[in-house]
């Protein structure tokens, strides 16, 4: 009986966590409040190239195409917030043999 109760047991939700699932993350960063747009240009051993163009390639994906400060400020309740945070992410979700 107490093991059919402790099955029965619900694990505590964790919120907030993210868990990329990924075998690689490739993260850019430049200065904050910099206005230049920087881009991440990766290439995978057979070829496949992810950038602003193609997000997607094989088992790559950019994941945050950063434009400096272009479009870096939302509303929430009548009150401009300003993202100041400059970085751009690709996510490699397997291995791949090659250089």
């Amino acid at each position: 009986m107490f093991l059919i109760a402790f099955m029965l047991i619900n694990p505590t939700a964790q919120t907030g966590k993210i868990d990329p699932k990924a075998e690689v993350l490739i993260t850019m960063k430049w200065p904050d409040n910099n206005p230049d747009d920087v881009d991440l240009y990766v290439e995978d051993p057979n070829g496949g190239l992810v950038w602003y163009h193609t997000k997607e390639s094989g088992l790559m994906h950019l994941d945050r195409d950063d434009r400096g400060t272009y479009k870096d400020t939302v509303t929430i309740d009548g009150k401009k917030v300003v993202n100041p945070l400059n970085q751009e992410t690709v996510t490699i979700r397997g291995i791949v043999p090659g250089e």
